[in-house]
């Protein structure tokens, strides 16, 4: 049900931005600027645009919520991004420094929020997604090059 775009077209809201990292999932895609700059559209399902409350955003044909052009995920401003990784379900984002944000479902991130849903701290948790760049706590410490991610780790 998500809009179809059948042949390649111009991302128009991007032009003038040099983009030096795409990472495109089955529903939406994930764009990162040599600013550092970091640009979600499609599908927002899950929380995987990583721009808040999905449910403001128009809906296609399923009833899902879906963001037709790339919008900045603020929640990653702060940071200098280098590289993002995105599945189906959640994506992964480097920054400049090698810390690694994560944001989408929780249910295939070991240790990506080690919050509970219910935790009055996370306001960016809804129903077990995330709808906010949150740090991979579990790679705390560590400098991070590179990401990659799968639908699943299971």
């Amino acid at each position: 049900g998500d809009p179809f775009q059948p042949t390649p077209s111009l991302v128009e809201k991007l032009l003038g931005h040099c983009i030096v990292s795409l990472s495109c999932s089955e529903f939406h895609n994930v764009a990162v600027t040599k600013e550092g700059k970091c640009f979600a559209w499609g599908n927002g399902q899950y929380g995987v645009l990583g721009i808040g409350d999905p449910s403001s955003l128009p809906k296609d044909e399923d009833g899902d919520p879906y963001q037709p052009t790339p919008t900045l995920i603020e929640g990653l401003s702060a940071f200098k991004i280098v590289q993002v990784a995105s599945s189906e379900m959640h994506n992964l984002a480097v920054t400049a420094e090698g810390k690694v944000f994560a944001w989408g479902s929780r249910k295939f991130v070991p240790g990506f929020c080690m919050h509970t849903k219910d935790c009055h701290a996370c306001k960016h948790l809804v129903a077990g997604d995330v709808l906010l760049p949150v740090p991979v706590q579990v790679l705390a410490g560590h400098v991070v090059y590179q990401v990659a991610t799968h639908s699943s780790f299971e």
